[in-house]
């Protein structure tokens, strides 16, 4: 058997509240599509090694590894700060 409770609610109530539930949803979609959007922020080996407070070999060891792939210009060795924020959210349980 299945617990449910109904409300009856006046129209405009019903309706004003599908607007700010349309709102909100729309709002914040359009948020994430900016996110998305952006430029991708590219961040310095020494920047990268700062943020995640390790050495350069290991931050070697992550691209060599395919945890943490960098962006190349040229000589230059470069890091999506997406990339970065990812590695992080998903190593933040290990600690």
């Amino acid at each position: 058997m299945e617990n449910t409770i109904k409300i009856s609610l006046p129209d405009d109530v019903y309706n004003r509240i599908k607007e700010v539930i349309n709102s909100t949803i729309e709002t914040c979609l359009t948020e994430r599509m900016n996110k998305i959007n952006a430029a991708p922020v590219l961040r310095s080996r020494e920047e990268t090694k700062s943020l995640l407070k390790v050495t350069l070999p290991t931050l070697r060891n992550y691209e060599i590894q395919g945890t943490l792939i960098p962006k190349r210009a040229g000589r230059r060795v470069l890091y999506d700060q997406r990339d970065i924020d990812a590695f992080l959210n998903s190593n933040r349980g290990r600690n």
